[in-house]
């Protein structure tokens, strides 16, 4: 469940951007998405209106995201629990001056997209806290969606939040899309009180046409994020499966 909106050019403020989820959604994450990765940086502030079912806002929250340090090669996330049963994003974007007076440098402020996915951490009637979806081999946690790749090396996409999900899990990626392509999946792990600041990365080896991916790890955090890192200049598609091998979880 993804919307994406943008770009939205530098020292604008965009309209607000509405979500619907449905009843089983518990919470969301906004992704700022920088336009120029590694050449601009981004940086705006964001607004959310938590709506509920008659359309009354019944909260709102505030949060500046920004990739200052790197140099615009990341994305920006922010999460939260729902407070209704939609919400309206709005942004203000960054201009250059407003940057270069943060910063003290002298940088272009870049344009972004903006990218709404909800969470589902329980599924409705079964008590699990893990949304079931059946498989072979165990079950299997919805990160397998493709994602584009740009020509950019360096460049971090992220590929699906998982469920609120902590404990043993099998990693699997291939790609039968030609030599000379070659990917990192990552996982990304953060704190559980709000979601802020990456506890643990887990970076694996890199992907190609002749050497697949099949890993065993553990997810240290129940909030934890799948994404790519691309690692060569071919434009291509990529992803990768995470799998529950035990179905009590």
């Amino acid at each position: 469940m993804v919307r994406d909106a943008g770009p939205f050019a530098p020292g604008t403020v965009t309209g607000i951007v509405h979500f619907t989820f449905s009843a089983f959604y518990e919470g969301y994450l906004i992704e700022i998405i920088p336009s120029n990765p590694g050449v601009n940086i981004a940086a705006c502030d964001v607004v959310i209106q938590h709506i509920d079912a008659s359309g009354n806002i019944v909260s709102v929250e505030q949060v500046t995201l920004s990739n200052f340090q790197n140099l615009g090669t990341e994305t920006c996330m922010v999460r939260g629990r729902l407070l209704g049963v939609e919400i309206g994003v709005q942004i203000q974007v960054a201009n250059s001056a407003w940057i270069n007076g943060v910063t003290g440098s002298v940088v272009t402020a870049d344009s972004v997209s903006l990218r709404i996915c909800g969470l589902q951490t329980y599924v409705p009637g079964t008590g699990k806290r893990v949304p079931v979806i059946q498989a072979s081999d165990g079950l299997l946690l919805p990160s397998t969606d493709v994602v584009p790749l740009g020509a950019v090396a360096g460049v971090v996409t992220l590929v699906s939040v998982l469920p609120d999900y902590t404990g043993p899990v099998v990693v699997h990626s291939f790609t039968g899309l030609g030599g000379g392509f070659a990917y990192e999946p990552r996982i990304q792990c953060y704190t559980v009180s709000n979601g802020t600041g990456v506890l643990h990365v887990i970076d694996f080896p890199n992907v190609t046409n002749a050497v697949p991916l099949i890993a065993q790890v553990s997810l240290p955090s129940t909030f934890n994020v799948a994404t790519i890192v691309q690692r060569s200049t071919v434009s291509q598609s990529a992803g990768f499966g995470i799998v529950v091998n035990s179905a009590d979880q």
